[in-house]
């Protein structure tokens, strides 16, 4: 039985993985969308071009664009569940905590990462770059902390609403 648990798990996680690619391309196109806008926006009223991709105006599109991340990731995982006919557990939102950990701390060290290659290419104080990397990073994690608190009302209130019964001996 163990193995036919496991089983399971691996084809949701493939499942979600597919799912959230798939919705990924789309997420990307419209955060660089909204970039475009802002800096057209700027240009059009007579700011000048943002080119710095750490310019502070840029904060809101990229918390954004982290918390949509976070909603179609744990929308892939009910989904899942739902094809598969289980019921949302706790084992979803373990998940959804993970990816937002690592999402948050490789999105933090290529902020860090890009400043400091701009620096370098510019031959100026990395310094202020990273710090500005780690304000926006820290930035993204507040804002998710938060709307991982709507998400977790929404999870449990789509984890009681009965869909199915549970396969037993699936557990993780």
């Amino acid at each position: 039985m163990d193995s036919l648990a496991d089983e399971l798990w691996k084809w949701l996680q493939r499942y979600v993985r597919d799912k959230f690619n798939g919705e990924l391309d789309a997420l990307r196109k419209k955060r660089e969308k909204d970039r475009s806008a802002l800096s057209e926006d700027r240009l059009a009223r007579g700011f000048g071009l943002i080119l710095d991709p750490l310019d502070p105006q840029f904060d809101e599109v990229e918390v954004e664009h982290f918390k949509a991340e976070l909603q179609v990731y744990m929308e892939a995982w009910l989904e899942a569940y739902k094809v598969k006919g289980l019921t949302p557990d706790d084992r979803i939102w373990k998940e959804l905590g993970s990816f937002k950990q690592q999402t948050l701390d490789a999105r933090t060290m290529s902020l860090r990462q890009t400043a400091t290659g701009r620096a370098n290419r510019a031959g100026r104080n990395s310094a202020p770059g990273i710090a500005r990397a780690e304000a926006l990073g820290q930035e993204l994690g507040r804002s998710s902390h938060a709307f991982m608190k709507l998400l977790h009302c929404e999870f449990e209130k789509r984890k009681n609403m009965k869909q199915s019964r549970p396969i037993s001996g699936f557990s993780r």
